[in-house]
């Protein structure tokens, strides 16, 4: 049977299943499909089945390929940087133990309170995902009129050119440097392009102390991968230093200089599940396994993950790295 053929026919079972209990009112489960199940008998059929199944199939789907995509960076990374390999090792087994020769390694799979106390590898996964986050940018769709004070100390910049803008859409981009709304990128529409003087101008210097106007309806993105590395935020931001995620120095950055799952309200649902999936992998893989790089690999040692130019995290040569039973 086709992966989709199984997992529509899975999905309709449970969701039959489901709504049988909500109708009935009977106890029911406390998780994410049973809100949707809720949802779609509550809405008379304005939510259909259809619309259930895809946003179950988008959670798993989703959730697997970034969750994958995270490890296989962390993997590298940690190949290129033995010492802070090492030190994630030795937490490991301080925390959650050692599997000896013969011994089962179910019998040592890490508990949910151990995952909870591998801090420093938490700061290994955080740094990561500062350097390769699966979403290079985010989007929001504003519902209502904002305005956004410009109080950093550097120049912002802002642009609204017609050479860019939509021939379909009739969209003008409007960019806004770091500040409240960090490294946001404003898609407006040329009627509702309310901070420039007319619907096509130069690009300008906009100091601090200036408000920029968005409208209702707007389109924001907010470029992730660019602030993951703006100096601004992260010294030398191109070296691999998990000591970024220290408490401390956490307290002493903008929180919205890091964004792997966005922040607020709409925040990934998904964020706490990818943590404990990637610590979990790599305690049952760096308790069994060292990971190397060396001439054949791809990277080679000393040499650096190279992506491709795209709007996805895409490496231009598949990952190859040597292991070595510990």
């Amino acid at each position: 049977m086709p992966s989709d053929a199984y997992f529509n026919h899975i999905l309709h079972l449970s969701i039959l299943e489901r709504t049988e209990m909500e109708k009935l009112d009977e106890k029911k489960p406390s998780d994410f499909l049973q809100s949707l199940v809720s949802a779609h008998v509550a809405s008379d059929g304005a939510m259909t089945v259809e619309d259930l199944i895809g946003q179950s199939l988008l959670i798993l789907f989703a959730a697997f390929d970034t969750t994958s995509t995270t490890l296989q960076f962390c993997f590298v990374l940690l190949a290129l940087h033995p010492d802070i390999q090492e030190r994630v090792y030795r937490e490991i087994i301080d925390v959650c133990g050692d599997v000896n020769e013969g011994e089962d390694t179910e019998s040592r799979a890490p508990s949910h309170e151990q995952l909870q106390h591998l801090h420093y590898m938490q700061q290994v996964i955080d740094e990561t995902l500062r350097l390769f986050p699966p979403a290079l940018f985010l989007s929001r769709l504003t519902n209502k009129t904002t305005s956004v004070d410009l109080i950093s100390d550097h120049t912002e910049r802002f642009q609204a050119d017609s050479e860019i803008s939509d021939p379909q859409e009739d969209k003008h981009h409007i960019e806004v440097g770091s500040n409240n709304a960090i490294g946001g990128e404003f898609l407006f529409s040329k009627s509702q392009v309310q901070s420039a003087e007319a619907s096509k101008c130069e690009r300008s210097k906009v100091p601090a102390g200036r408000t920029i106007t968005i409208p209702a309806g707007a389109s924001i993105l907010i470029p992730v991968a660019k602030i993951h590395r703006d100096p601004r935020y992260y010294e030398d931001p191109e070296n691999f230093d998990p000591d970024r995620f220290l408490p401390e120095n956490r307290a002493r950055r903008q929180p919205f200089a890091f964004l792997p799952f966005g922040l607020g309200p709409r925040q990934c649902i998904g964020m706490r599940m990818a943590y404990l999936e990637i610590k979990t992998a790599l305690v049952y893989v760096l308790r069994k396994v060292r990971l190397e790089v060396n001439e054949f690999t791809e990277p080679p040692a000393g040499g650096k993950v190279a992506l491709r130019e795209t709007n996805v995290l895409v490496v231009e040569k598949p990952i190859k790295l040597a292991v070595k039973l510990r």
